[in-house]
């Protein structure tokens, strides 16, 4: 049976249970999630703490049905999947998508930021998932603490860009596919690089006017090479979806590299042999 057969029901909002959707509101409230950059000391730009406006304890509400109707929507087709890693997963918004898109998975996840894991405790409790994710803090830039080849299916969303050295972003991707399985496959979002304005400051050229404490995205290019022994699929149903149009497959290939976030699908291959990654650019 195909993974999008055994789609379970999305809860609703209001089945985020008491106490535990009060205690994520303030546990927001008091700076969980606030901090996206966590690799540096200094508390400016994008690596300081702050207090959640309105605005963010609703978009934080939200967040596992936006991946539900987005990132998991896109995905769901893959199978089997068993064993799902979420790096870099915040309060656990798309850790508990993807326990509704793969009802059964066992997902592991983990954060630098120890109050956004506490929330995400509070989040998965308030649905009852405490059996199947598993929420964990780890280092910024640490090894990842798994075995290798270890997950049928590694998710990455939003993160890469608020990593803040080159060669650290090497590093995460390196991790990621050391623990996905042969035939595996990796999910990475983060925004497009090509557009004027960095997607999440609005600061122009952003990407390539990099500042300490604010994010910038790397290329769609450089993501690739630093994973060479995968086997990249091509992301067109994302067109169709967002403009709600039947186009034509060939158009949609054109149209998608250019949309303002970046969705790549990689599965991993067989290792016969070391490749080693191309670490040109950015």
């Amino acid at each position: 049976m195909s993974a999008e057969s055994k789609m379970t029901v999305v809860p609703d909002l209001k089945d985020f249970r008491e106490p535990f959707r009060s205690q994520f509101v303030q546990a927001l409230q008091l700076g969980a999630a606030s901090a996206d950059i966590q690799d540096i000391s200094a508390q400016v730009g994008y690596a300081a703490t702050g207090r959640a406006s309105t605005a963010f304890l609703k978009r934080e509400l939200e967040r596992p049905y936006s991946h539900t109707a987005n990132i998991c929507h896109w995905i769901r087709h893959l199978t089997p999947v068993d064993r799902i890693l979420d790096v870099g997963c915040g309060t656990a918004g798309l850790s508990l998508a993807l326990a509704w898109t793969f009802p059964d998975a066992i997902i592991e996840c983990f954060d630098a930021d120890e109050r956004s894991v506490r929330a995400a405790k509070m989040r998965i409790a308030g649905y009852g998932f405490v059996e199947r994710i598993r929420p964990w803090v780890v280092a910024p830039n640490a090894t990842f603490p798994y075995e290798s080849e270890s997950f049928d299916l590694v998710s990455c969303t939003s993160v890469l860009e608020f990593i803040t050295r080159v060669e650290d972003r090497r590093r995460l991707l390196r991790e990621i596919r050391r623990v996905v399985q042969p035939d595996g496959h990796i999910v990475l979002t983060t925004p497009n690089p090509w557009y004027p304005f960095e997607f999440h400051s609005k600061r122009f050229l952003g990407n390539w006017r990099r500042r300490p404490g604010y994010p910038w995205a790397s290329t769609r290019g450089w993501i690739r090479r630093q994973l060479p022994d995968c086997v990249f699929h091509p992301m067109v149903d994302r067109v169709a979806s967002k403009f709600r149009l039947e186009l034509p497959r060939s158009l949609c290939q054109i149209i998608e590299p250019w949309l303002p976030w970046q969705v790549l699908l990689a599965q991993a291959k067989r290792r016969d042999h070391t490749s080693t990654a191309d670490d040109s650019g950015t």
